[in-house]
């Protein structure tokens, strides 16, 4: 079999060749993420409510920005189904 032939029957794909964008973005994100967590070691004073402790930085900021994210899909969730309901 030539060179020709097998360039023939060899099937060719479309788009770019390298890992995905996805990919690399996650994987600078994980990056970021576990410096993040290396230099905020410290411990900081915390009270909530009935909760009272001395806890690491990192986790009282992830702590913080998961209830953020979790107020943003509240509030997102109850404005679309009131967009919905003046839709109808």
């Amino acid at each position: 079999m030539s060179n020709d032939e097998l360039r023939e029957s060899t099937p060719v794909q479309s788009g770019s060749s390298g890992p995905p964008f996805m990919l690399i973005g996650v994987i600078l994100v994980a990056i970021g993420v576990a410096v993040f967590i290396f230099q905020n070691g410290d411990r900081a004073n915390v009270q909530f409510l009935m909760f009272d402790g001395n806890i690491r930085t990192w986790v009282v900021i992830l702590v913080s920005m998961g209830a953020g994210i979790l107020l943003d899909r509240v509030v997102l969730a109850w404005w679309r189904r009131a967009r919905r309901r003046g839709d109808d």
